[in-house]
């Protein structure tokens, strides 16, 4: 009955799977969140497709988790000076006071969005040897900004509609689509299982911002004449990792459990999406150019540990550590073609194809959560989660389609068991990012010339999860 039971779960995965459709995450470049408090790499559940493999060894049977995230988010930036005029517009001058009215001053932007985990895990009705596999969006961020209503319908200056911010982006969707299939054996006597993952990553990249062609912010001319233009970006590609855990249970009773795992960098390095870039400036008529977009997303390490006190309480603490210092540039190229930059994000010495580059030089980061699981009665489990999470972007980068900073986290949820084959849960999750106040960026020199965003950030994000679990 167990092994029946496999194929049939994980068409369920697949087909809901075709559902799934892109949209405004929480804002930066990772998901924060992938799935409810029992997401931990030493949590015994379908979950660990993406957290441990090594840790589905802990399930009996086949389990089936449909699990979505409602997100609802809040940013809010306040851009101030110094700016980035060009060598032209200057204090004093004649556009200098439109330059800054259209520059300068705060926008927000609220998005919903959604986020999904479907995943499946089984024993193979085996002892020895278990499987999963898991569908979800690791890496996720959108973002639209509201439009400034003060200059709405002016002609003179179009652009400035799209608020203060719009340099860096209008708009913005950065996300990734996952499928991971997990495999794994374990030896019963020394209560050990080790796993490993083989994944799929699809990734989407798209965004909307304006531009001037010699790099800077600039409205119009010292003559008058528009300069603002925009951009669009769209590009799409596939790539692959692999992960690999270890999950142990050192008593026999199982109250200790531990689990630690290594996931790879998407693309064992920097990524390489194809698309199309069109810039639009003034009244020239756009043009369109096929390019490839180079990025890379982090390796990360994870470390966990439960500890079943009684009956009804289970201590819970797990962390990661993400190495997001691989990703020191974000850089359009035309197709085939090297992004070749110094450490200050300018170009190498003969490096001329580079078409734009934004140098990004991301840190590593850390997370730690500390919890808990209550059962006030046999059915029902109240869990709870709290923790920090580390910016991996330094004040020298920050932008409205690059923000991040350090982050707390609170969240309270329940566990319902309505059969020994149906669990329900529902939870409530905020992630509070820290205001922000950059006074001291500089332009990067080209092709880094992204315009400066000078100014305070705030957001926060807030999640509503839901889930339901199924076992054979």
């Amino acid at each position: 009955m167990r092994r029946a039971a496999l194929p049939c779960a994980l068409g369920a995965v697949l087909a809901a799977a075709l559902g799934y459709s892109r949209g405004a995450y929480a804002s930066g470049v990772s998901n924060p969140f992938i799935s409810d408090a029992h997401g931990q790499p030493e949590l015994a559940n379908p979950y660990a497709v993406y957290y441990n493999p090594a840790a589905l060894g802990g399930i009996t049977g086949t389990q089936v988790v449909v699990d979505g995230t409602f997100t609802l988010g809040y940013t809010r930036f306040d851009r101030t000076l110094p700016l980035s005029p060009s060598a032209t517009n200057t204090p004093g001058g004649a556009n200098y006071p439109l330059y800054v009215a259209t520059n300068s001053g705060t926008n927000t932007s609220v998005g919903a969005g959604g986020i999904p985990f479907l995943g499946a895990a089984t024993d193979f009705g085996s002892r020895a040897f278990f499987g999963g596999l898991g569908i979800y969006a690791p890496f996720g961020g959108g973002i639209q900004w509201n439009q400034a209503s003060r200059w709405a319908g002016n002609t003179g200056v179009p652009g400035a509609v799209d608020g203060p911010q719009r340099w860096q982006s209008v708009a913005v969707v950065d996300s990734t689509l996952a499928v991971t299939a997990a495999l794994g054996a374990k030896l019963e006597k020394q209560r050990l299982s080790f796993g490993v993952g083989f994944t799929v990553y699809s990734n989407d990249v798209s965004l909307v911002k304006a531009f001037d062609s010699d790099g800077s912010d600039d409205v119009v001319a010292p003559n008058g004449v528009l300069k603002e233009g925009r951009v669009y970006l769209n590009t799409t590609g596939v790539d692959f990792g692999a992960s690999a855990g270890v999950h142990w249970t050192p008593d026999a009773e199982g109250r200790i459990r531990i689990g630690a795992s290594y996931t790879s960098q998407p693309g064992f390095g920097t990524m390489r999406l194809k698309g199309t870039l069109q810039q639009r400036l003034g009244i020239t008529p756009p043009g369109t150019t096929d390019v490839d977009f180079l990025q890379a997303y982090p390796d990360n390490i994870r470390l966990g540990a439960a500890y079943r006190v009684t009956d009804d309480v289970d201590l819970r603490l797990h962390g990661e550590y993400t190495r997001w210092s691989v990703f020191q540039n974000a850089c359009v190229v035309h197709p085939g073609d090297a992004c070749s930059v110094g450490p200050d994000g300018s170009a190498a010495a003969g490096q001329t194809a580079i078409i734009s580059n934004v140098h990004a030089a991301f840190h590593d980061a850390y997370a730690i959560h500390g919890g808990f699981g209550y059962w006030p009665a046999s059915r029902v489990e109240i869990f709870v989660d709290l923790g920090v999470d580390s910016s991996a972007v330094p004040a020298q980068s920050l932008g409205v389609s690059l923000f991040d900073s350090f982050k707390i986290i609170g969240g309270v949820g329940m566990r319902y068991r309505v059969s020994d084959h149906l669990f329900l849960a529902g939870s409530y999750t905020e992630f509070f990012y820290m205001p922000v106040t950059v006074t001291g960026q500089v332009e990067a020199p080209p092709p880094s010339d992204v315009p400066v965003a000078n100014g305070s950030y705030a957001s926060h994000v807030m999640f509503a999860n839901a889930n339901a679990t199924l076992a054979f």
